[in-house]
């Protein structure tokens, strides 16, 4: 697993998309089964802390302002794509804009 990945979500009979954003050495640790990420919308949520990202090539959404969640690395259980650097970036410059930071 990788910073960044897309990962299709699977709890019971629900699933979505979810961008996995903990640290690269949180991830790297296998015995650590909570990780946190931010859920892929198709819609745009007009939101200051909303980044648009394409997944597959097809346009979606990451709202930082509804926060992060926590997941069970046990439910992850597809990868779909990886969001590049830039956006990455960008990812990281409004969460720290939503902390203050």
């Amino acid at each position: 697993m990788r910073r960044g990945e897309v990962w299709r979500y699977e709890v019971q009979t629900h699933n979505w998309l979810t961008v996995l954003v903990s640290a690269q050495s949180v991830l790297d640790q296998d015995a650590r089964r909570v990780l946190y990420g931010v859920r892929v919308s198709a819609d745009n949520p007009v939101d200051v802390l909303a980044v648009e990202v394409s997944i597959n090539e097809r346009a979606c959404w990451l709202n930082l302002g509804d926060g992060l969640e926590k997941l069970r690395r046990g439910c992850l259980t597809e990868r779909i794509d990886t969001l590049d650097t830039t956006t990455m970036e960008t990812v990281d410059m409004r969460f720290r804009a939503a902390m203050d930071l």
